[in-house]
């Protein structure tokens, strides 16, 4: 059975991705969430050069390359907006600052097609939280279609 990257191989060989299906490259995007690589904080996405311009940081692109593929798996919403919600799965004792989280994962979700935009007209805000003491250090993603509503 084929697998969505090398890094999600990996990790079901070593057991790491807890309750989270096996998905065969037939099923790209259908899964409710995925578990992607940890990415790094919002702080450190776009530095600033010595000329002052913003670039990619080499670990943003690292993130982007690694995560693309496994946020492949995720379903598109059947409506928007939407709500994201994510799960930091870490040792307790990180130094991860869960709130400087949601921009690349958000952004990484409009790269792959996910959702059309990351603006309010589309995404209406989101959760965080962290389960601690999990075997991997990752972040479990996932996109809700709420009832505008509700908005």
């Amino acid at each position: 059975m084929g697998y969505s990257s090398e890094w999600e191989q990996v990790a079901r060989d070593k057991g790491l991705l807890g309750n989270q299906p096996m998905v065969p490259l037939s099923m790209v995007g259908t899964l409710p969430f995925v578990v992607l690589p940890m990415c790094p904080s919002s702080n450190n996405l776009f530095p600033s050069g010595k000329n002052g311009k913003r670039f990619k940081s080499l670990e943003y692109a690292k993130w982007i390359k690694a995560a693309t593929p496994i946020m492949m798996n995720l379903k598109k919403p059947d409506h928007l907006p939407v709500r994201y919600r994510y799960t930091i799965l870490c040792k307790i004792r990180s130094n991860a600052d869960g709130a400087n989280k949601e921009k690349a994962l958000t952004d990484l979700a409009v790269q792959c097609g996910i959702i059309p935009d990351d603006c309010i007209k589309y995404v209406v805000g989101g959760t965080w939280d962290y389960q601690p003491d999990f075997k991997i250090s990752g972040i479990k993603f996932e996109l809700e279609p709420i009832n505008v509503s509700n908005v």
